[in-house]
């Protein structure tokens, strides 16, 4: 039982580990992509990440604190989901149906 926990909270560290480094790397590709006319075409996909990435993060604090998310929150986050879904003009991102 113990090892099942100590490997679920190493797993919880390494998930908000990998959307943090997701949530933040908008930032700096942003700086990189702008100068560059291939780059600025996937802008918004890395926007995306970040936005899902954060969510993630929201979600995982919301589960770990044992508090129920707001209907705000979850309107925001169904909205969010939809624009992703449907990007007009851009990267398809087929896994998020």
């Amino acid at each position: 039982m113990l090892a099942a926990h100590q490997a679920s909270g190493e797993l919880q560290r390494s998930l908000r580990a990998k959307l943090t480094e997701w949530r933040d790397n908008d930032a700096r590709f942003q700086e990189v992509a702008r100068d560059s006319f291939l780059l600025k075409e996937v802008i918004p996909a890395s926007q995306d990440l970040r936005d899902l990435a954060d969510a993630g993060l929201e979600a995982m604090t919301l589960w770990e604190s044992k508090q129920s998310p707001s209907l705000d929150w979850l309107e925001k986050q169904k909205s969010s989901s939809r624009n992703i879904e449907r990007p007009p003009g851009r990267v398809r991102t087929p896994w998020l149906r």
